[in-house]
């Protein structure tokens, strides 16, 4: 092991691999130790082989910058151990490479682990345009935020955890964990690509003083690698040690790919909110809800089993849905409690895409007020389960195709008079009517 007092510069020039300065290290030992803060790593190639050992560790020192380095590590069924780990503060570690063959779920390429003993540190940390890779079976994750001493004393207080780490504009694909967060004051996910996950993507672990305030932008969360394994946001609560180790705050507006489910949350997350998001080719539900608090839904489901799921928690909602749209996907939220839901007027519940009626003088129409205008109601069922709100709901008009005995006309117009438990009546205005024929209706129903 080589310490690395303060403002350590190592600045090897040279691009790619082969031009690099190669660090090997076989002992079960840490590679450098970072003894003082100011310091920079450039330009090295490390390959770690021991039972154990980081490649560069900084406790609480700050202003480390680690970029434009490769890390190879594996440890042959070795102990947990991560490539770089840190509880520093103010540091960048960006435009690295890693692969990660350490095949231990807490083996990370990176870990910001905040020591209980020194409140002060693990602060306004970036990662940043780095690659991780590994291998199907044999990876260790990405990145871990949190505190293990903590959690294994169970000696947490209320700054025991990291705070301020902005995650950006990476490219992780490690076949299995992308994030895991155990506890944490405000975390920025901006831009990432999360791909080629094991099953669970990203898991959300809180222990001791909670995960607080997690703002994911613009994110890419893929579970392709196996898809029916779990869900590609995943709450597991399992070793929640208090009553503080809650979920509070989190706020998404990200792309979810190919899992079993997009994100589950359970009853101990609140303020939850999805507005922006898209969902896609989830084999059971978009997203699934057991007891969580304050959830705001406002997304896009393409190819997704159903949309929004709510098991039966007594303390569970409400949920606000705003903005949904549905893409070859069940139209529908299951819901265990419908006084949980409030949606807004621009939720497209359940959809019916240019239903047809007759429109003429006849079939209760009358003349308009104006020459060849005509005048009346059209009673159209709806398919829901319950009586739609038309205070919620849209509709607009249009001719049906060319040949399939759509009404010529110049104008038409509708609004919802009316609904029940089966049909919805719309009172109808068309000028310049000149053949009678079928109208088309696109509705826009919400309950």
């Amino acid at each position: 092991m080589v310490n690395l007092p303060a403002s350590t510069v190592i600045n090897v020039g040279g691009h790619g691999l082969s031009r690099r300065v190669k660090v090997r290290t076989t002992a079960s030992t840490d590679t450098f130790n970072a003894t003082g803060g100011n310091g920079t790593i450039r330009g090295l190639a490390f390959f770690h082989t021991g039972a154990f050992g980081r490649c560069f560790k900084q406790n609480n020192e700050a202003s480390w910058h680690v970029h434009h380095n490769y890390f190879e590590a594996s440890n042959n069924g070795g102990q947990a151990s991560d490539i770089i780990h840190t509880s520093g503060a103010l540091s960048y570690y960006y435009l690295n490479a890693f692969n990660n063959f350490r095949n231990n779920p807490d083996s990370f390429c990176i870990a910001f682990d905040k020591s209980p003993a020194d409140p002060n540190h693990c602060i306004e940390n970036h990662v940043d345009q780095n690659y991780a890779g590994g291998a199907r079976g044999a990876s260790g994750p990405f990145l871990y935020i949190g505190s293990r001493v903590g959690r294994a004393a169970n000696a947490y207080n209320i700054a025991t955890k990291p705070e301020g780490i902005h995650v950006g504009f990476n490219t992780v694909q490690t076949h299995t964990y992308s994030v895991v967060i155990e506890c944490a004051l405000l975390v920025h996910l901006n831009a990432n690509s999360f791909c080629i996950a094991g099953g669970i993507v990203m898991l959300l672990r809180p222990t001791g003083p909670g995960i607080i305030d997690l703002r994911a932008v613009s994110n890419w969360y893929d579970s392709t690698d196996a898809p029916n394994v779990g869900g590609v946001i995943h709450n597991d609560d399992s070793y929640r040690n208090g009553p503080a180790a809650v979920i509070k705050g989190v706020r998404f507006m990200d792309r979810f790919d190919s899992g079993k489910y997009g994100a589950f949350f359970g009853p101990n997350a609140s303020g939850i909110d999805f507005t922006g998001s898209h969902f896609q080719s989830m084999t059971e539900v978009g997203i699934l809800c057991d007891g969580t608090q304050n959830v705001t839904i406002g997304s896009d489901f393409e190819s997704c089993g159903a949309s929004v799921q709510r098991y039966d928690r007594a303390n569970g909602g409400p949920f606000f849905l705003g903005r949904c749209n549905f893409s070859n996907s069940p139209p529908a939220f299951v819901m265990t409690d419908r006084s949980k839901f409030v949606m807004s007027y621009e939720t497209s519940g359940y959809k019916l895409a240019r239903k047809f009626a007759f429109v003429g003088p006849t079939n209760s129409f009358a003349a308009g007020t104006a020459p060849g205008s005509v005048k009346g109601f059209v009673l159209i069922p709806h398919g829901l389960a319950g009586t739609p709100n038309i205070n919620k709901c849209h509709v607009t008009c249009q001719g049906p195709p060319s040949g399939s005995g759509g009404a010529s006309f110049e104008g038409a117009s509708a609004i919802f008079i009316a609904a029940d438990a089966a049909n919805v009546t719309l009172a109808v205005y068309v000028s310049g009517l000149g053949v009678q024929g079928n109208l088309g209706y696109n509705l826009d129903l919400s309950m």
